[in-house]
């Protein structure tokens, strides 16, 4: 291959996996975003997908069963059987709505993006010298990292748009709760499912006061988070109570849970329960910090891809052997998930170093034929001749 030609697949190769990657991710990112701030699962419409229908006599007949759980344990619910009813069936139609409707729209979101990045590289391919190995491998990696940002794009506005309906996720568990304690009351229910549930309502809680377009004012953000850190406290404890003392401390749980459910359908968010606000800022949830690291994590792996995919590139135009430049690659892919990556990505020092080493081995071993022909050359030659010097 050419020098001409190294630098023309060095070029195509920088196009294709430094510049349209990025471009990929930023318009999905503009399509996904547009089209979540339109809000349109709020009342149960959608775009993309035809209406979701909800079993009304299933949901009329779960508010009539969790009525009269509470009032077994006694603790009547000023809720109506209709308005109860009503709350979960918007509530079940909400989060069928967004479940199916974010399938759609990243694939609806995903295939133009594709169909276009295709179409460039399809006349880059055409337009390229020859059709080698080199060019094939760098399409096929510049095509996993266009599909991989429009996923990663498409899955961080999944979470967003669950976050944004977590009120209704939460009435849904809220309902799930005052049912698994009505097996409780036959003997059938399991306290490690209770604790399960407890723990989903707490993240959902948590959720829907934490997303800025539910609340945008910091203010009241603050104060919201406060009473809902305290709620989760109080949940946490009544948990424990479960777990230690068995079905008989369901009837608290159940009076807590009514009055939560009561009040998430009236949607009284300063006073979900009777509980004293922390006067403290609110510590950071377990859901929020994991939020967090994933955000890093995929930002420290396209990062890492496109330096490492930036390096191969500038070593074949500049001619240096890949046997030499995939070490230095393998740092800068790895490197970054080894120092500020979370554990989720699995990469500490030693296996860095590991890695590093074997690559740095291989390449080692590999032009070890050429010198073993050396003492063979001076063996034929001629006596009292040295062999010829370079």
């Amino acid at each position: 291959m050419s020098s001409g030609d190294l630098v023309r697949l060095g070029i195509a190769g920088f196009l294709e996996i430094g510049v349209l990657p990025p471009l990929c991710y930023l318009a999905a990112r503009l399509i996904l975003r547009e089209i979540g701030m339109s809000n349109f699962w709020r009342g149960g419409r959608v775009l993309f997908v035809w209406p979701v229908r909800v079993d009304e006599r299933l949901c009329r007949r779960q508010a009539r069963r969790m009525l009269a759980v509470v009032r077994y344990h006694g603790h009547p619910m000023g809720l109506t059987t209709a308005e109860l009813s009503a709350a979960l069936r918007h509530a079940t139609r909400v989060q069928r709505t967004v479940r199916s409707t974010t399938n759609a729209v990243s694939l609806g979101a995903g295939i133009p993006v594709v169909a276009a990045f295709g179409a460039v590289v399809w006349a880059m391919v055409a337009q390229a010298a020859a059709y080698d190995v080199a060019v094939l491998m760098v399409t096929l990696v510049a095509v996993y990292m266009c599909g991989a940002a429009v996923a990663l794009q498409a899955s961080r506005q999944s979470k967003d748009w669950a976050r944004f309906v977590a009120d209704d996720a939460a009435a849904v568990t809220c309902r799930q709760l005052l049912l698994e304690f009505a097996d409780f009351a036959r003997k059938d229910g399991s306290p490690v499912y209770v604790e399960y549930l407890a723990g989903r309502l707490c993240r959902e809680l948590g959720d829907f006061v934490s997303t800025e377009r539910n609340f945008p004012d910091k203010e009241r953000s603050k104060q919201l988070k406060a009473h809902v850190a305290a709620v989760q406290q109080e949940l946490h404890a009544l948990t424990n109570g479960v777990l230690r003392d068995g079905a008989g401390a369901v009837p608290a749980f159940a009076a807590a849970m009514s009055v939560l459910t009561e009040r998430l359908v009236q949607e009284r968010w300063l006073r979900l329960l009777d509980v004293a606000d922390v006067a403290e800022d609110p510590v950071r949830t377990e859901t929020a910090t994991q939020q967090e690291a994933a955000k890093r994590d995929g930002w420290i792996v396209v990062g890492g891809s496109l330096t490492a995919a930036l390096g191969l590139g500038a070593a074949a135009t500049l001619g240096i052997p890949l046997a030499a430049a995939v070490p230095a690659a393998v740092v800068f892919l790895l490197g970054p998930a080894t120092l500020w990556g979370s554990k989720n990505l699995g990469w500490s020092p030693r296996d860095l170093l590991r890695t590093a080493q074997r690559s740095v081995e291989q390449t080692a071993a590999q032009p070890q034929a050429a010198p073993e022909a050396a003492p063979a050359a001076a063996q034929a030659a001629a006596p009292g001749e040295s062999p010829a010097q370079p």
